[in-house]
């Protein structure tokens, strides 16, 4: 696994774990490893390499996100590598805003400030952001759009919650509570556990992901 911000001394391990993608039942190259961790104070980090080095695409993405001690996002920081180019960004978090700067290959910085409480960034554990999201219906999210070089979009969020359902990971069956997210013409269901860890996704196209090596090292609750 790759990082942006290397683990310091004073983290402690709370999850882990490693998403492999397949698409009609073989594997597309593309893995998703991360790793949550406990620093001081309540805060926790959360870094995500999204590898498809290996994949058709041939884009990787690496996340660095700082939650605060209310479980609340504070600050993301990204790099993007790909045929596109290398984007590099960060996402700074107000109560009801945020604002997103990017540095692209020979373009420079570009900088947007949006309204929206509710937000994701292109991957599993990404969209894990949206675990609480209360009851059915729309909200106004802002996710970063990996096709655009990773640019800010805002848009109308559909979400809607089943009925608890089991998934198995590593032999063991774990009560996950899936979540349907639908936008412009694209839909995500994600099954999240207890902790609203993503275990499984699966995109419209029938694309999914399903975690192989989930660890529970605490059960801290970011």
């Amino acid at each position: 696994m790759r990082f942006l911000l290397h683990e310091q001394p004073y983290e402690q391990p709370v999850a882990a774990g490693r998403l492999v993608y397949e698409q009609d039942g073989q594997p597309t190259g593309a893995v998703e490893s991360w790793r949550l961790t406990e620093a001081v104070d309540g805060y926790c980090f959360l870094r995500v390499d999204l590898d498809g080095r290996a994949a058709a695409s041939g884009r990787s993405s690496l996340f660095h996100l700082t939650i605060g001690p209310q479980g609340q996002p504070e600050r993301l920081l990204f790099q993007a590598y790909g045929p596109d180019g290398l984007v590099k960004g960060t996402v700074l978090f107000a109560a009801d805003s945020l604002t997103v700067g990017r540095e692209l290959a020979g373009q420079g910085r570009q900088e947007d400030e949006l309204t929206a409480l509710w937000f994701w960034f292109p991957a599993t554990l990404g969209l894990g952001l949206l675990a609480g999201l209360p009851g059915d219906g729309q909200v106004d999210a802002v996710m970063l759009d990996a096709a655009a070089q990773f640019a800010p979009r805002l848009v109308t969020l559909t979400h809607q919650w089943g009925q608890p359902e089991t998934v198995a990971v590593m032999g063991t069956e774990w009560l996950t509570r899936p979540l349907t997210l639908t936008w412009a013409d694209q839909r995500r269901t994600i099954w999240l556990n207890q902790y609203q860890h993503p275990l499984l996704v699966e995109r419209q196209d029938g694309l999914c992901g399903r975690e192989t090596r989930y660890i529970r090292y605490s059960d801290v609750i970011p």
